[in-house]
């Protein structure tokens, strides 16, 4: 028995609708599913690994507030300029950098989380300022960082661009560079980290950087904002500062 050409015609409409329900079912599940991407780089205490033992202060609190915004997230460790590379695409947000002003325009500052200040570390006698590092023959620091920046800046030409912060502390235990300028409490975790035993002689601070969360210009309106109320909660209820403190 031979359909009609309408029933025909409504079969075909039938299985279209069909197929076009499917397909936005599945879009709609993929976009429930998919993770916030969260890059890292090694910078102890705030960023150490993706392990739940001791990940660093800024995975800790990155992770405890997406638990508290309701979502899901991955976590990958890179190296320092891919994963700024990536959140300054939108594909990522990172948990952990400093602000200044060179990268002030490039990134959505979600929230605040610490400060740090940075300090030159030295095998001999202290540095206590910047006219004193300027008759140093070389100084470490990570290429792009706010280090980087900040020396840059300030005019310095004796400066070696490395490619991390181990890197550093490996040309001042070898006297290859005179000083190191990171916050003093990030380099004694690497410099222990690698097992050195001479004592790291800590300078003056010469300059203070507020700590944000931070994705890329894109970032939606409603991702920024769970993030940053999540923020807030843990910082009334004292867990922000809780978890800092196990890292000090």
């Amino acid at each position: 028995m031979q359909r009609s050409g309408a029933s025909r015609f409504l079969s075909a409409v039938g299985l279209q609708a069909v197929l076009v329900c499917a397909i936005c079912v599945g879009m709609a599940q993929k976009a429930v599913a998919e993770p916030d991407r969260i890059v890292a780089a090694f910078y102890p205490p705030l960023m150490i690994n993706a392990s739940h033992d001791k990940p660093g202060s800024a995975i800790e609190i990155i992770r405890e507030a997406a638990h508290r915004a309701g979502r899901e997230i991955t976590i990958e460790f890179l190296p320092f300029q891919r994963a700024m590379h990536l959140v300054k695409q939108g594909e990522a947000l990172m948990p952990s950098l400093f602000r200044n002003e060179a990268r002030e325009p490039d990134f959505t500052w979600v929230a605040r989380i610490d400060s740090t200040r940075l300090q030159f570390l030295t095998l001999d006698k202290p540095l206590n300022s910047l006219d004193q590092a300027r008759e140093l023959p070389m100084i470490g620091v990570e290429a792009g960082a706010a280090t980087d920046v900040f020396l840059t800046s300030q005019g310095f030409d004796n400066i070696v661009r490395l490619p991390g912060p181990e890197a550093s502390a490996q040309m001042l235990q070898a006297r290859r560079i005179g000083a190191w300028l990171l916050p003093a409490d990030l380099a004694q975790d690497v410099w222990d980290g690698l097992g050195f035993a001479e004592k790291l002689h800590t300078g003056a601070s010469i300059h203070e950087y507020a700590i944000y969360v931070v994705g890329g210009l894109d970032l939606p309106s409603d991702t920024a904002r769970d993030y940053r109320l999540a923020l807030q909660s843990m910082e009334q209820d004292g867990s922000l500062t809780a978890i800092l403190l196990k890292y000090r």
